[in-house]
């Protein structure tokens, strides 16, 4: 874009086989980027994205230029969509393409190849393939990952596990707050990990993790020490392993009150928890595969949900007894979360689960075929085949 010149031709050629655009939601929350700005000057992602989105629009205003985007890309991408949301676009070749609409499958005969064999549900690999059955045969049965391993960096799915682990190291050994334990506590813990994966990170960046971790486990250490307030002798389990024989996972928090038993998943943003809606309608199944493997009879289910790290008023809380809801709303971390009230009961929407759950576990046992079914435009996005995979049913050709 720098060499960019409003007097020549130009063409821009837009494809999903290229680096993703860097979306305007990557970016710390206002906690972190306030102390980050205290140790140096820092990058804004979400500036970054107004600055990139800014200067494609003056290319793409120009008369001299001439734009192609990859059919369906932003239906896929949506911050490829966020750029041209007031732009209409015109698909090239119609009456060429109604001729010939051959989709050419290039998984197809790694499919019919491959040796499937299925090992044990969790609740990750149900939704993969609830999101798509070709995503969780990359994902799972080819065991594709696209993730870049450097030493120079830690993965967001590690800080997620260190978050995670801070959080059980501190409600292990403390029921109140205290900085100075939650500091000792997180640089022991990320030190650990450092050392254990022999990175290499220089100091801005470490701190940075440090902060990040700081902050999100802080957030979820405080929502919990409230359990605190309304049993003092609220019990907690971490990682709480629900193994079966064809079953495997762990939950993240599981709590035991007076009130009854609580199940708490922890998520890093807004955007990875789903709608109250999502889970009564087995769109998003993992609190309620929790829920059935957990050994805890539904009746003593009073609460499950998502704590939200990053930003706690935004998590989820589906409270099963209504006699706490007024309870939340007086502890000081959880208050700002509104829970709610499902119209069903939890006994009979977890019998209608169960049956749903083992028809899709039979059909996963059966599929030889795996066909592209996402089933919605973001499912596609962590997706180990994304940049090759047409995105839409093909037929046999």
């Amino acid at each position: 874009m720098e060499t960019f010149d409003q007097d020549k031709d130009t063409v821009l050629v837009i494809s999903g086989k290229y680096s993703p655009l860097k979306g305007k939601d990557d970016f710390y929350s206002e906690e972190v980027m306030e102390i980050l700005s205290s140790i140096g000057p820092v990058k804004r992602p979400e500036f970054e994205f107004q600055i990139v989105s800014s200067n494609l629009k003056e290319i793409i205003s120009s008369e001299k230029t001439h734009l192609f985007i990859e059919k369906d890309l932003l239906e896929h991408d949506l911050n490829w969509a966020s750029v041209f949301k007031n732009y209409n676009l015109i698909a090239l070749n119609q009456e060429d393409e109604a001729k010939d609409n051959t989709i050419l499958d290039v998984s197809r005969e790694r499919i019919q190849k491959a040796e499937i064999k299925m090992k044990k549900l969790s609740a990750s690999r149900l939704q993969t393939y609830l999101d798509c059955p070709r995503k969780y045969f990359h994902s799972y049965v080819e065991e594709l990952d696209i993730r870049v391993n450097s030493n120079e960096l830690i993965l967001a799915m590690d800080m997620g596990s260190l978050q995670h682990k801070v959080i059980e190291s501190y409600m292990k050994t403390h029921k109140t707050w205290s900085e100075s334990e939650h500091l000792k506590i997180t640089q022991g813990v990320l030190e650990d990990f450092i050392e254990a994966q022999n990175l290499c990170l220089n100091e801005l960046d470490k701190e940075s993790y440090l902060i990040e971790i700081r902050n999100y486990s802080s957030n979820g250490i405080k929502a919990l020490l409230d359990f605190y307030l309304m049993d003092d002798n609220c019990r907690f389990e971490f990682e709480k392993s629900i193994k079966d024989e064809e079953i495997t996972g762990s939950i993240d928090c599981l709590a035991q009150t007076k009130y009854g038993t609580f199940i708490i998943d922890f998520k890093r943003s807004e955007a990875s928890i789903p709608s109250p809606a999502e889970v009564e309608k087995f769109k998003k199944i993992q609190l309620l595969f929790y829920c059935r493997y957990s050994k805890v009879t539904p009746t003593e289910l009073a609460m499950i949900g998502y704590f939200n790290l990053s930003d706690i008023k935004t998590s989820k809380l589906m409270v099963f007894h209504e006699e706490l809801v007024p309870i939340l709303g007086e502890l000081p971390n959880l208050k700002v979360i509104s829970p709610v009230l499902p119209k069903y009961e939890l006994p009979e929407k977890l019998h209608e689960f169960s049956i749903f759950m083992d028809q899709k576990w039979q059909e996963m046992k059966d599929d030889k075929e795996f066909r592209i079914k996402p089933v919605k435009t973001d499912s596609c996005g962590f997706c180990p085949a994304k940049t090759i995979c047409p995105r839409t049913e093909v037929e046999n050709v």
